[in-house]
């Protein structure tokens, strides 16, 4: 009987522990995502985060030193309506050259 109420004991031990190690890294986690120093540093927070073991304290001063990452360029309308790939000065004036050419066949004026 001892056998048992020990086995029970020890696994109702484990899964506390268990459950405790869930909350502290999830609270981990949070913090170092949600805290100031990882605004405009998403990436880094991230990382740091989920790969490694770093403490919240540590997280912090890290973030706080890292260059903040560049916003996102929107693309430019003109960038968007070249055909993909088409990105040198030479590969655009070919590509409107083509366009040219396809409108004249179809005689579109003023081409």
């Amino acid at each position: 009987m001892a056998l048992i109420n020990r086995k029970t004991a020890l696994a109702s031990a484990r899964a506390d522990g268990h459950a405790e190690g869930v909350k502290l890294e999830r609270a981990r986690l949070s913090e170092i995502l949600g805290c100031e120093e990882a605004d405009g540093r998403k990436s880094l927070a991230t990382h740091i985060a989920f790969k490694t073991d770093m403490s919240v304290a540590d997280a912090r001063v890290a973030l706080a030193t890292a260059a903040k990452e560049a916003p996102a360029r929107p693309a430019s309308p003109f960038a968007t309506a070249l055909p993909e790939g088409v990105e040198t000065a030479e590969e655009i004036t070919a590509s409107l050259a083509n366009l040219g050419a396809i409108a004249r066949a179809a005689g579109v004026k003023g081409f």
